[in-house]
């Protein structure tokens, strides 16, 4: 496997029990307990996933993500939110911000481990695209392939305008910023 996966997380408790769940399944780790060290670290190695709990001190994982996703070399590292109490409001805002997927903490280790395959496997993807992207082919291949949360980050992160239409729905954007979405009768934070 070999990749390398991020923990940020101020429970030290938590980021054993997480490093002894990833060391298990094959995967190498690097721990933090401060947001700040690990966008510190950014500047010399850049991780393969990132694991980062949601309220922190100093700098919580929205703001922390946010960061992430403007650092030009980790923009599309995927990231995953762990939370013991995911409000509507914190997932909205954590999805706005660049998270891939959300898990409860603690979580259950067989669905922790399909979600990071599943999210390395989408990076590896998203990796042979781009080493065989020619001239100015920003994606090639169907959109089907790509989840709602990543097309969203992608209109995000480069800052796009536009409606986005998804079967018995649309998300409505202004410079990459969500202005509304709907989906049915659904409107703004209930549709997304």
């Amino acid at each position: 496997m070999n990749a390398t996966i991020w923990l940020v997380d101020d429970d030290e408790t938590m980021l054993r029990l997480l490093t002894i769940s990833l060391a298990r399944a094959g995967y190498q780790s690097k721990s933090f307990n401060r947001a700040r060290l690990a966008l510190e670290a950014l500047e010399q190695e850049i991780p393969d996933l990132i694991i980062s709990d949601v309220m922190m001190p100093e700098l919580n994982g929205i703001d922390f993500t946010q960061k992430v996703r403007e650092h030009h070399k980790a923009a599309l590292v995927p990231i995953i939110f762990m939370t013991s109490a995911p409000s509507e409001h914190i997932v909205v805002e954590g999805f706005r911000a660049g998270a891939d997927k959300f898990l409860p903490k603690p979580p259950e280790r067989e669905h922790f481990l399909s979600m990071i395959q599943e999210l390395l496997s989408r990076k590896d993807q998203l990796s042979h695209l781009d080493e065989h992207a020619h001239g100015d082919v920003a994606f090639s291949g169907q959109i089907a392939q790509l989840s709602v949360v990543e097309v969203l980050q992608l209109i995000t992160l480069n800052k796009r305008t536009g409606i986005f239409e998804v079967s018995k729905g649309k998300i409505f954007f202004k410079n990459g910023q969500l202005l509304k979405a709907e989906f049915q009768k659904n409107k703004n934070f209930e549709a997304l």
